[in-house]
Parts: C-alpha cells; sequence; structure tokens
C-alpha cells in the first residue's frame, strides 16, 4: 500500500502531495556576503511551486 504525502508548505502556505525539498534557505556563498553586499548586489530568489 502506497501512503500519499501530504503537508502545508511554510512559504506558499499551499498543501502539496509530494516530499519537500530538503534545502538551506540560502546557498553558502550568499552567507558569507556582508550584510552591505547582500543588500546591494546579491538576490536570493524563491524556488517553491
Amino acid at each position: 500500500m502506497t501512503e500519499q504525502i501530504k503537508y502545508t508548505c511554510s512559504c506558499c502556505g499551499q498543501e502539496h502531495y509530494e516530499w519537500p525539498a530538503l534545502t538551506f534557505k540560502s546557498p553558502d556563498n550568499y552567507d558569507s556576503l556582508s550584510q552591505t553586499d547582500k543588500e546591494t548586489i546579491a538576490e536570493i530568489g524563491d524556488f517553491c511551486r
């Protein structure tokens, strides 16, 4: 018997029926930037579908 996985996404609030991606909030390269660089030259996108 196959049980379907269901969870509520903390990003979009919608229910999804597949395993959530196991990820980090931001790449290591972004985390190593200074706060000024994060605010002026960096961009983090949203990958939730």
